[in-house]
């Protein structure tokens, strides 16, 4: 290292700190601890792209596994897909029964399976939107104990 270097070029903490913040960072207060390991802050738009790009397409709980829940965000997942194969079940029951049923029950024809659709599609929104605002919550939550402590949350 350099004889006139006021900070380490590797990790960036002050070589000639004293007084009450001596191996902390200066600014903020002096909340980071420069000798804890350096870990990176989440980035609270790329989990929010991941929850709705990624969503859009029923791969749900990709910003959860970012931000370093990846059972959670597995979890997620699976919720989506078994939502998708539910809403599948649902509407090839309706129309199999319509078909093999017709002379038992009452034919109920496209608004049945009108209702059954939007139903699903409005559970499966909700969830989308939720599992995109967790990501988000959960990125901001890391990145402020990061802030604090120098160590991530999880």
């Amino acid at each position: 290292m350099p004889e006139e270097a006021t900070f380490c070029p590797n990790c960036g903490c002050p070589l000639n700190a004293e007084g009450p913040y001596h191996n902390q960072d200066q600014r903020n207060g002096g909340n980071r601890n420069w000798n804890a390991p350096f870990y990176q802050q989440k980035d609270t738009g790329i989990t929010i792209v991941l929850g709705v790009l990624l969503g859009l397409f029923g791969i749900m709980g990709v910003g959860q596994m970012y931000v370093g829940k990846a059972v959670r965000g597995i979890a997620i997942l699976l919720g989506g897909f078994c939502i998708v194969v539910l809403s599948y079940v649902a509407i090839v029951s309706y129309i199999l029964s319509d078909i093999w049923y017709d002379d038992v029950y009452y034919e109920s024809g496209l608004e049945g399976l009108i209702v059954i659709g939007i139903v699903i599609t409005a559970v499966h929104f909700a969830y989308f939107i939720w599992q995109a605002y967790d990501a988000h919550k959960l990125a901001k939550r890391y990145n402020e104990e990061l802030y604090r402590t120098g160590r991530p949350p999880w």
